[in-house]
C-alpha cells in the first residue's frame, strides 16, 4: 500500500501562491479581450445593409435609358451606339440601343412600349404616321426631340444601265419594307412623274436582288456612308441615280461622292444630288414631375455636355457634321433641351467676335494644309469626310495658333 500524500505548510503556500497567479491572470485576460472588443467595435465598418430584390430593380432603372433605333447595318444603329459608349456612368447613366423596325414603328415603341424612352427616326415621319392612325392625331402634342443628330440621305441604287430616275418608268423598283421606308421614295416618284411597280423587301434581300438582276432598283435612306452598303464596295454593274429636289421644308440637298461610294459613284464623274432629311432623338411628353422626365433630363444634360467626344474621330463620321442647336421644322423641343439651346444661343449672341490671329508668323494656309497632311500620315490617320477633315483642320490651326502665342 503506497504512502499516503501529506501537504506540508511549504507545499500548501506554493500552492496558494499558483492559484492566486491563475485567478489574476485570468482576471486581466478578460479585461483585454473585453477592451479589444469595445475597441473593434468602435472602429469596424458598418455591415453593408443587404437591398431588397425591388430596390436593385429600381435603382437598376432609374438612370437607364433605352433608345430604339434602326436596323443593324443602318446608321442610326450606329449613332445609338456611340451614344451608349460616350454617355456610359456619365451622372450614373446606361444606354442601351435597341433595334427597331423602322422609323414608324419607332414612333410606336415609343408611345405605346414599355420601357422605351427614346427613338431615333426621321423628320418627316410624324405627319406620315398622324395621317395613317385616327387614334394618334395629337402625335405633335406627345412627342418631343432633343436633337437633331444627323442628316440621312436618300439613295437610289440601279443597274448603271439605267441613266436617270425617268428611266424607272414601268420598271421594278424596292421601295422598303413598310409603307413608311416608302415614304420619301413615294413623294420622289411622284415629284419626277414617274410610275413603277413597287416592291417591298427588306434592305438586305432588295441589295441580294439588285446585285442579282431580278430587281431593277431600290430606294434606301441613312446616313452616308450606310454600313450596310459597304458590301457593294466589291460589285460592279451598279450606281446611284441623282434624285431631285424636293419643295418641302423639312428636306435639304446633299451630294454623295466617290468617297463615300467607291464603286457606286465613278471616281472621274460628278457627285450625285440627292436629298436629306434631319433625323431626331425624339422623347414622349411626360409630365415635368415625373421620373421618366427627370431621368430624360439627365441624359439630355450629358449628351449635350459630351458632344466634343462623339465628334471624335473614333465614332462615326455623321457626328462631325451635328448641330444640336438647329431647330427641326414640325417639332416641339423636349424642353430642358430648349433651355440649354437658349442658354447657348444667347452666349453666341453676347460674345464678343473672336480677333483675327495669325497661326504663326508668314506662316500660310498652304503651308498649314501641308503641315496637318504631315501630322495626319505621321499619326496614320485618315479622315471619313471633307466635314470631318474640316473639323481635325480647324483643331489643328488652333494648337498652331496658341504654340506660336
Amino acid at each position: 500500500m503506497g504512502r499516503a500524500f501529506r501537504s506540508s505548510p511549504k507545499s500548501d503556500s506554493r500552492r496558494l501562491g499558483f492559484q492566486r497567479f491563475w485567478r489574476v491572470a485570468a482576471t486581466f485576460s478578460a479585461a483585454m479581450l473585453a477592451a479589444v472588443g469595445a475597441l473593434s467595435s468602435s472602429v469596424a465598418p458598418a455591415q453593408t445593409v443587404k437591398k431588397s430584390y425591388a430596390q436593385l430593380v429600381r435603382e437598376a432603372n432609374d438612370k437607364t435609358i433605352t433608345i430604339v433605333a434602326g436596323a443593324p447595318g443602318e446608321t442610326s444603329l450606329d449613332i445609338a451606339q456611340d451614344l451608349a459608349v460616350v454617355l456610359h456612368c456619365v451622372d450614373g447613366l446606361r444606354v442601351v440601343p435597341i433595334v427597331g423596325r423602322g422609323d414608324a414603328n419607332n414612333v410606336y415603341d415609343l408611345l405605346f412600349l414599355r420601357g422605351v424612352d427614346m427613338a431615333i427616326v426621321r423628320a418627316d415621319i410624324l405627319d406620315h404616321v398622324a395621317k395613317a392612325n385616327s387614334y394618334v392625331t395629337d402625335l405633335k402634342d406627345r412627342v418631343r426631340y432633343v436633337a437633331p443628330l444627323f442628316e440621312q440621305e436618300v439613295h437610289l441604287i440601279a443597274s448603271d444601265k439605267i441613266k436617270s430616275i425617268k428611266d424607272l418608268e414601268g420598271k421594278l423598283v424596292n421601295v422598303g419594307a413598310t409603307g413608311t421606308l416608302a415614304l420619301e421614295a413615294t413623294r420622289i416618284l411622284e415629284a419626277a412623274g414617274v410610275k413603277v411597280v413597287a416592291s417591298k423587301f427588306d434592305h438586305k434581300l432588295a441589295l441580294e436582288r439588285v446585285v442579282d438582276g431580278s430587281l431593277d432598283a431600290m430606294f434606301i435612306t441613312g446616313g452616308k456612308p450606310m454600313p450596310i452598303l459597304k458590301q457593294l464596295d466589291s460589285v460592279t454593274g451598279l450606281r446611284l441615280l441623282p434624285i431631285p429636289a424636293l419643295k418641302d421644308s423639312v428636306y435639304s440637298t446633299a451630294t454623295l461622292t466617290h468617297d463615300d461610294y467607291p464603286t457606286l459613284v465613278p471616281a472621274d464623274g460628278p457627285p450625285v444630288s440627292t436629298i436629306s432629311v434631319p433625323s431626331v432623338l425624339a422623347v414622349y411628353n411626360w409630365p415635368d414631375d415625373s421620373p421618366r422626365f427627370a431621368k430624360n433630363k439627365i441624359f439630355t444634360d450629358a449628351m449635350f455636355r459630351r458632344i466634343a467626344y462623339l465628334r471624335r474621330p473614333a465614332r462615326h463620321a455623321k457626328w462631325a457634321t451635328s448641330a444640336f442647336s438647329t431647330d427641326v421644322v414640325g417639332w416641339e423641343r423636349f424642353s430642358p433641351a430648349k433651355k440649354l439651346v437658349d442658354e447657348i444661343k444667347k452666349l453666341s449672341a453676347g460674345a464678343p467676335a473672336p480677333k483675327a490671329k495669325t497661326s504663326k508668323p508668314g506662316l500660310t494656309e498652304d503651308e498649314l494644309n501641308a503641315m496637318f497632311e504631315a501630322r495626319l500620315k505621321e499619326f496614320g490617320l485618315s479622315p471619313r469626310s471633307d466635314a470631318e477633315r474640316a473639323l481635325l483642320f480647324d483643331a489643328f490651326k488652333r494648337t498652331v495658333s496658341a504654340a506660336s502665342e
